[in-house]
């Protein structure tokens, strides 16, 4: 059994039009099959690619420059592998990202991380409907395989078959329903707790400071109808997203501390992104939504432990 958003065949990579290259900024590991097929190349490529391979943190990877640029970034924003030796030939992170995958019991789960501006700008503005649609793949006795749409709710109905501790929490599914059931947070805690957070760059710490001086309006923001649309998918994807951090692949149990907050979770990102928005939109020129969604995924979706910690934690923040 297999549920992704119903957009996932969809996912084309930019290349070259890319303004946000996923090939700068981030550690590139090489797992083992493809570092032997590289330890092969010859000719230019092949010298090239063995004076670009290091081991850090206990894993092979490609070493990167002063601006965290991967060796084999060309100018122009494409991959000499690729160019060179094709599609194929890309190790699995760079092969599979932005991509995830997570299991649990018999249900894989598949979506992406929202740092690539495909999918953030997907998210944000080129959806149009207020819920994501998610698809359930199945297959059936007969080995046929079927389809069909469902909600963010019944995936939680999904998850409470195989474990009934997921049905002890009440849970919010839109970003709307949220805020008039639960409140918002107050914005000077959301500052607080993500501002202890060792920023991934520089920009990040100031695109951050500049949400103490920001504050929440809400009517604004349920009279927006679009803008409150893509809150709610943005909540949604969060929730989805966040799922994936209270599965523990190895003992095949739920972390219910975790899961019980995941619409705390989400509400709280989701607003800590609708800040970031409006604190810096009119500063930088040309801010969007979908860059307050990129730049939050880079900072927090990637980092596991701390999405684990919000997760357990962030519903005792001081809320409105």
């Amino acid at each position: 059994m297999l549920i992704k958003p119903d957009f996932f065949d969809e996912f084309k990579c930019k290349a070259s039009e890319c303004k946000h290259t996923c090939c700068r900024g981030w550690e590139i590991d090489i797992d083992p099959i493809s570092l032997s097929r590289y330890l092969n190349y010859e000719g230019k490529l092949g010298k090239k690619m063995k004076e670009s391979i290091t081991f850090q943190d206990e894993e092979f990877c490609f070493k990167t420059d002063e601006e965290g640029r991967c060796p084999f970034l060309r100018e122009d924003g494409l991959c000499e592998i690729i160019i060179e030796k094709g599609e194929d030939e890309l190790s699995d992170i760079c092969a599979l990202h932005p991509r995830f995958f997570f299991d649990y019991k018999d249900i894989s789960y598949s979506g992406f991380g929202m740092a690539c501006e495909v999918i953030s700008d997907k998210i944000t503005s080129e959806l149009v409907k207020d819920n994501i649609s998610f698809i359930l793949e199945d297959t059936e006795v007969d080995g046929n395989l079927t389809e069909k749409n469902i909600t963010l709710e019944e995936i939680h109905e999904y998850n409470k078959l195989r474990n009934e501790a997921c049905g002890t929490a009440s849970f919010c599914f839109s970003f709307q329903d949220y805020i008039s059931s639960k409140g918002l947070f107050e914005e000077d805690s959301i500052y607080e707790i993500i501002s202890d957070i060792e920023a991934i760059d520089e920009q990040w710490t100031e695109e951050l400071n500049r949400i103490k001086n920001k504050s929440f309006d809400i009517n604004e923001i349920k009279e927006d109808t679009p803008l409150m649309a893509a809150l709610n998918r943005i909540y949604q994807y969060i929730f989805f997203r966040s799922m994936g951090s209270c599965f523990d692949e190895e003992t095949e149990e739920l972390d219910q501390d975790c899961y019980r907050g995941i619409d705390h979770f989400a509400a709280y990102n989701t607003e800590l992104i609708y800040l970031l928005y409006i604190a810096n939109k009119d500063v930088t020129g040309g801010y969007s939504l979908s860059d307050a969604a990129r730049r939050w995924s880079a900072q927090i979706e990637y980092a596991s432990e701390t999405v684990q910690a919000l997760l357990k934690n962030v519903y005792m923040v001081k809320k409105k």
